[in-house]
């Protein structure tokens, strides 16, 4: 989001959900592009973003939903990522009726349980454990 100012510190705390206090919500087609972008998880915890890598980075940049491309740690020179989040967000919406999609808004970590199959493995390490 150059135009606004944003930048990302690429330090992956924003996709450790739980560490990190807070949810990613995404609509189904958003999920969609994700997950076909996505086609497996990059970790075996299920709490974590889908795409969060071992190395604490994002396995799927491409395919990333509104929430992620908007999100930044700050600061905001030029407005807050929720104006930017509310103005494309009803863009969204339009997409889900314009082509016949049934809308749904749901928490990434559901879309992953029900779209992706977990991979064997350890978890990546969670921020601020050793």
């Amino acid at each position: 989001m150059p135009g606004w100012g944003f930048t990302c510190a690429a330090s992956g705390a924003c996709c450790d959900f739980d560490a990190y206090g807070h949810r990613l919500y995404a609509t189904r087609l958003e999920a969609a592009w994700f997950f076909a972008r996505t086609p497996r998880r990059a970790n075996a915890d299920p709490r974590l973003c889908p795409a969060f890598g071992r190395e604490r980075l994002c396995h799927s940049r491409a395919g990333r939903m509104l929430g992620c491309r908007v999100y930044h740690c700050g600061p905001y020179p030029r407005g807050l990522p929720e104006d930017l989040y509310a103005r494309y967000f009803e863009r969204l919406r339009a997409l889900h009726e314009r082509h016949g999609v049934p809308y749904a808004y749901r928490d990434i970590v559901e879309w992953a349980a029900e779209l992706l199959p977990a991979p064997a493995g350890n978890p990546p390490p969670r921020a601020g454990v050793q």
